[in-house]
């Protein structure tokens, strides 16, 4: 006769559970990946383009060039962006007489299926060649990098001479949730083996003021390999040996409301830079898109104090130097 206490065969039935339960979690995420991958490209074939360049609508670089300008601005978007999350900045800064060049990262703008395979160094490599472009021309460069441009602008640092940084939501951290249970960061390294694709619905945009959500040019479908590239970047630019390059004037522009890069964080960051010349504004209406929201006003005009006074300052130097000679 075999006996069998009740507390094993409680052990035995609760395993068996536990490993259908993973079978049919491990079911479900190969389920979903084969699903969801077939409706990326579904999606991605109903995208309004441009038919001759192949890019989303409003996602083209473009640059503007007053006649005189002494100053550039060289515009970084941040992950899944485009230059249309600048929405009207670059033109106020044109009119004001600033030079505006607002680039498209490699592997944004067309499809979600670039994104998926864009490294960080190709990324940083592409700011380098704008900013390299625009030093040839213009006696002063100011970055302007919006989220993961933010990080990429503070990185940039490391090996290149710039006369200025706009940090704008900049992303030193991805914003956490008590919610989330784990922190995002560790989740995107978790989650990307497992689960290549995650969807964002069009009106889920991060911007506080609900009538424009679906007017901004961007992904539905997020490739979870790019978002583990977005969250390196932002480690990497908020780190000491990072930080400690930021010797040049730097605006830092956040919103309070951020629910995808940590306005505390920035506060962090900014505290670390040794730079003398820096300015943190912290944005009571703004959700992450911050040209786009109800602080939108005040973003430009501290954004246009600032390149105006380095203009200013730079003339005062010319002028002492003329009158000294």
């Amino acid at each position: 006769m075999i006996c069998r206490s009740g507390k094993a065969g409680s052990l035995n039935s609760l395993r068996r559970f536990m490993l259908g339960a993973v079978l049919l979690g491990l079911a479900m995420i190969l389920l979903f990946a084969l699903v969801s991958s077939s409706c990326v490209r579904l999606s991605d074939a109903r995208q309004p383009r441009d038919p001759e360049t192949g890019l989303l609508e409003h996602a083209a670089p473009y640059s503007l060039n007053p006649e005189q300008a002494e100053l550039a601005v060289l515009m970084v978007h941040g992950f899944l962006g485009t230059p249309h999350h600048f929405a009207d900045l670059p033109e106020a800064l044109a009119e004001a007489g600033h030079a505006v060049e607002v680039m498209l990262l490699p592997g944004h703008g067309v499809s979600p299926l670039d994104l998926e395979h864009t490294n960080p160094a190709e990324l940083l490599h592409a700011v380098r060649a704008h900013v390299n472009a625009l030093q040839t021309d213009y006696d002063k460069v100011v970055v302007l990098g919006h989220s993961m441009g933010g990080a990429l602008a503070v990185l940039l640092t490391e090996s290149m001479e710039v006369d200025g940084l706009i940090l704008a939501a900049p992303l030193f951290e991805v914003e956490h949730r008590w919610y989330y249970g784990m922190h995002p960061e560790r989740w995107a390294k978790l989650v990307r083996p497992l689960l290549r694709w995650v969807y964002r619905s069009p009106g889920s945009r991060p911007v506080n003021r609900r009538e424009v959500r679906r007017e901004i040019t961007t992904f539905t479908w997020v490739p979870t390999n790019a978002v583990y590239v977005a969250v390196q970047l932002g480690q990497q630019a908020r780190s000491p040996e990072a930080l400690a390059h930021l010797k040049l004037p730097v605006l830092l522009l956040h919103g309070l409301d951020d629910s995808v890069t940590s306005p505390e964080a920035s506060e962090v960051a900014w505290e670390a830079m040794p730079t003398d010349d820096k300015h943190l504004v912290l944005l009571e209406r703004s959700e992450h898109l911050i040209f786009w929201d109800h602080d939108r006003e005040q973003v430009q005009a501290e954004i246009l104090a600032f390149l105006n006074r380095l203009v200013e300052e730079d003339a005062i130097v010319e002028a002492l130097d003329h009158d000294h000679n």
